[in-house]
């Protein structure tokens, strides 16, 4: 009975331990988006990428940046959205940038990043890897 229980504590202890160790490193990357990618996504993509069920899943609302690096677009699927080994193969950029052979429409619709806009978003893919 007591080894029972023993067996028990350490399983509970080991997945407590894991759970913690998850919300640590979503905790994490979330903080470890900046301020100024955060606000320009929310002002410039989180205007329709928001919710439970964004346009192509992508929610780019500030705490839930972190979750499309690298995660595959749905539009090309070999490319990553956000690609942290390969900053410059990042779809997003290839998207913001409205460069040919893009699937879709470049982002955002109608009036495109500003120089600056862009930079901020340049400087933090790149600053990933």
């Amino acid at each position: 009975m007591i080894l029972l229980k023993e067996k028990e504590m350490k399983r509970f202890s080991i997945l407590f331990a894991i759970v913690l160790l998850i919300t640590a490193l979503g905790a994490w990357a979330a903080a470890d988006v900046p301020d100024s990618v955060k606000t320009l996504l929310q002002k410039r993509c989180a205007v329709c990428h928001k919710g439970k069920f964004p346009p192509k899943g992508l929610n780019f609302e500030p705490a839930n940046v972190a979750a499309v690096i690298d995660r595959s677009s749905s539009e090309v699927p070999e490319l990553k959205i956000i690609d942290s080994k390969a900053p410059e193969a990042s779809y997003i950029l290839k998207k913001v940038r409205r460069e040919s052979g893009i699937k879709g429409k470049p982002m955002p619709p109608g009036k495109a990043l500003t120089a600056e806009e862009l930079q901020i978003v340049e400087t933090w893919v790149a600053g990933l890897k």
